[in-house]
Parts: structure tokens; sequence; C-alpha cells
């Protein structure tokens, strides 16, 4: 069953990164009230109506956010999203992605089962591709760094509770 985003409150992980940003001002012109949640400051973004400053790889620190901001929607960004320093920090990589992505489950379960996840994955599961050509979602995954592996283990783990999944 679809729910508007429109009156709802919606928790944008990672707001403060590349995309986060830009997803809060879609969300906000569309009549949404956004939280932000992530590492560091609260970016100077208007569309964001509160800030949760939250660390993945503390599980108190999760659940805080969530019991904060208690939204409808989640759109979980955040995460170590670079597949060259998942070479450097293979394990600080799954920490985030993975366990992360498991700590923003639990809570969700725990805070506010109603409510709906997004959980952004990446093209770079499928691995090399051949030039000209795109991968589908039922393309076979060979994710060729420690981060593409990473987030097909995240889209794994979130099998088990009731979210959308997505790939980028």
């Amino acid at each position: 069953m679809s729910r508007p985003i429109a009156g709802g409150t919606v928790l944008i992980t990672g707001a403060n990164g590349f995309v986060g940003p830009h997803l809060a001002r879609a969300l906000l012109a569309r009549g949404a009230q956004v939280i932000g949640a992530s590492l560091g400051d609260r970016p100077a973004e208007p569309s964001v109506v509160a800030w949760h400053p939250m660390d993945l790889a503390s599980p108190e620190s999760v659940q805080a956010a969530w019991q904060s901001a208690r939204p409808d929607f989640v759109v979980h960004l955040a995460g170590q999203s670079s597949a060259a320093r998942s070479f450097e920090a293979p394990a600080e990589t799954f920490e985030a992605n993975v366990l992360g992505t498991f700590r923003m489950l639990q809570s969700m379960q725990a805070v506010a089962p109603k409510a709906r996840m997004l959980v952004v994955g990446t093209s770079e599961v499928y691995g090399s591709i051949e030039p000209g050509t795109r991968a589908n979602e039922n393309a076979p995954q060979k994710p060729v760094s420690p981060y593409a592996l990473s987030k097909r283990r995240a889209c794994l783990t979130r099998r088990s509770w009731p979210v959308c999944p997505s790939r980028s």
C-alpha cells in the first residue's frame, strides 16, 4: 500500500553527502518534513528542519536518531561510498555499509515498524559491464571491490525487513 510523501516525515541518513541536499530539496518541494542524520555538521540546507548527529558504528547513536525523528519514511544514503577507500579499509567499509544498514533496520523495527525505508544500492555490485551496455536488476552480480561486496551484503541484509529495494 502506497503512502503519500506530502505531510510525512522523511529521515535522510547521509544528508550532508553528495546526494542528500538535492534529495532534501526535492522532498521539501513535495510537502515532506525532512530530517537529516549523519556524521559531521548539519549542512547549510534550509530544507532540513532538524538534524541528528548519527554514527552508523554506534547502535545507540542510530537508535537515538530514530527515536528523535520518528520518521514515516527513510532514505538510507549513509555509509562508506568510495570503492578506492574500501581497498584501504575493508573492515571499516563493511562496518559502515553492512552493520550500519543492519542497525538502521533494527532501529526501524524497534521504533517505527510501519516506516518505509529505501536502502540505496550501487551499480558497482554488477562489476565490469561491457562498454555501451547496461546492467539490469536481473544481471549476475560480480562485485570487484570491498565496497561493492559490502553494498551487496547490505542489500541481502535488508531482505529480512519490509523495505523498498533500490539500485543506483
